[in-house]
């Protein structure tokens, strides 16, 4: 039996079909050309395939017409109704859509957990391949590794790593999921003092690639796919499987938020500074974001100590009631910052830092309150800047198609609005605001033009060779030739390396 639902765009019928063959013939003829009218014949061909896929497996999910719950993401602006949904469970099911999609040419986007701003990376009006049908983590028998599944969110595998012993160098807030997290740059972690990035941890990837081969890649098996698939996002196949190696985890760690009420006070961006400059406790990290939610300006300090420490090194905050003793899975759950968005368009924009000064954290409040200013003309609905301090990281760093051995410290901004129309007015703000700040970065001397910015914060405007220098530019194309020789995954959208 096949469940096929149709979005409010054509109708809101739902229908059932229990043959294989023709998924539409049982609509109406003007029904059926609003569908045909609205997805190419491609499309339409490749999700009928997948039907008869879908019959074939036991395990794979059946497939979905437009319906906004199957192609839900966190944001409006790059979520898309898709001609089909399919949800692969097994390796040979993801192999087998993957040629479908090669034999038809149709545009196609593969999704974890739908966290990537930039419209098509993760969405389609044409095929939408699901990866929740890969959940696993398993834990090695020694403790030294975890296999996690290519469609699981941080959350979910903070929540099954609960009952072990063991942790990965994981994402830092709940929402987004470890494919395109690793894939779009490697992935900074509350650990990353500690380990590096997620990708300098990774083991190994199982990846289904672009001709449907199944094929391991790691540092001593497709060694140059392993590197091309650190940061060179979904252009080089699909990966199903994770392995990432596992450190020590302790009982309880020390961490909260704390909340900063109007625009960030003095004595707040001081201690902010303070902070960044001065604890080198690789255990200790923090978040500080500039928020402006609706017309109201508040500040907050997501803090980690992975442990208790003997001390407190986050007493420059002044928030003794808001850090607390907790387990680490506690301290993910308890955020609410990725679920900000909400119901909401946005986008996401970037600059690599070398030093967080005060300097940069007054134009960090000067940003926010000139743009404030502007919202309300403009639907828009939140604004928020994070400055992002870590402790040098460039030790623990593998070559990768994302190179990270500067040391880069990440300014990330996330601005939301509701009206469409103003979607360029928005993305042009990201794209000056990151400049002004970066600015007042350059002014007191700052080398930053040299340093890459990051993948998964950046905007798709930013040129190619602003994420990945020139060298590996080049190495990314000449891969992509040779692991990708009919550009497969060219039908998805991702940074270009031409």
């Amino acid at each position: 039996m096949h469940l096929l639902r149709l979005g409010a765009t054509i109708g809101g019928l739902a229908l059932v079909s229990a043959e294989p063959g023709n998924p539409f013939k049982h609509l109406g003829s003007d029904l059926l050309h609003a569908v045909e009218k609205k997805f190419n014949t491609s499309s339409l061909d490749a999700c009928t395939e997948l039907l008869k896929l879908k019959k074939e497996s036991s395990k794979s999910d059946v497939v979905f017409l437009p319906f906004t719950t199957d192609n839900a993401h966190y944001l409006l602006s790059s979520s898309h109704a898709s001609a089909c949904v399919y949800t692969p469970h097994t390796a040979q099911d993801l192999a087998g859509a993957i040629k479908i999609i090669a034999k038809h040419r149709t545009p196609f986007a593969v999704e974890c957990s739908g966290h990537a701003s930039n419209p098509g990376f993760s969405s389609t009006a044409g095929i939408h391949i699901s990866m929740h049908g890969f959940q696993d983590v398993t834990v090695s028998g020694d403790n030294s590794y975890v296999d996690i599944g290519g469609g699981i969110s941080w959350a979910d595998v903070f929540e099954k790593l609960d009952s072990s012993t063991v942790n990965v160098v994981g994402g830092r807030v709940p929402g987004p999921g470890i494919g395109g997290f690793l894939t779009g740059g490697g992935g900074y972690s509350w650990l990353t003092n500690q380990y590096g990035l997620t990708g300098d941890t990774l083991i190994s990837a199982s990846i289904v690639l672009p001709d449907g081969t199944i094929t391991e890649a790691s540092e001593t098996s497709s060694s140059d796919l392993f590197w091309a698939i650190k940061g060179g996002g979904n252009q080089f196949g699909v990966i199903y499987n994770f392995r990432l190696k596992a450190f020590p985890r302790p009982p309880q760690i020390y961490g909260g938020l704390k909340f900063f009420a109007g625009p960030p006070s003095q004595e707040v961006l001081d201690a902010i500074a303070d902070f960044s400059n001065n604890v080198k406790d690789p255990k200790a990290s923090i978040i500080p974001t500039v928020n402006w939610v609706l017309g109201v300006p508040f500040t907050t300090v997501l803090a980690y100590y992975d442990g208790i420490p003997e001390g407190d090194p986050f007493s420059m905050f002044n928030a003794t009631s808001n850090y607390k003793k907790q387990s680490f899975n506690e301290f993910i759950k308890s955020q609410s910052i990725s679920r900000l968005a909400g119901n909401q368009r946005g986008a996401f924009n970037t600059a690599s830092l070398q030093k967080i000064t005060p300097n940069v954290l007054a134009q960090v409040k000067n940003q926010s309150e000139f743009w404030s200013r502007k919202a309300p003309a403009h639907a828009g609905t939140f604004l928020s800047i994070d400055v992002e301090p870590f402790e040098p990281y460039s030790q623990y760093a593998k070559d990768a198609a994302w190179r990270h051995e500067k040391n880069e410290l990440l300014l990330y901004l996330f601005f939301g609005w509701q009206n469409p129309l103003e979607d360029d007015f928005w993305r042009a703000a990201l794209l000056e605001s990151c400049e002004m700040i970066a600015n007042a970065a350059r002014q007191e001397g700052q080398q930053i033009d040299d340093m890459l910015l990051y993948p998964n914060y950046a905007l798709n405007e930013i040129p190619s060779e602003r994420l990945f220098g020139a060298e590996n530019l080049a190495r990314l194309r000449e891969l992509k030739g040779k692991w990708d020789p009919n550009n497969v995954m060219g039908l998805t959208k991702y940074f270009s390396f031409e």
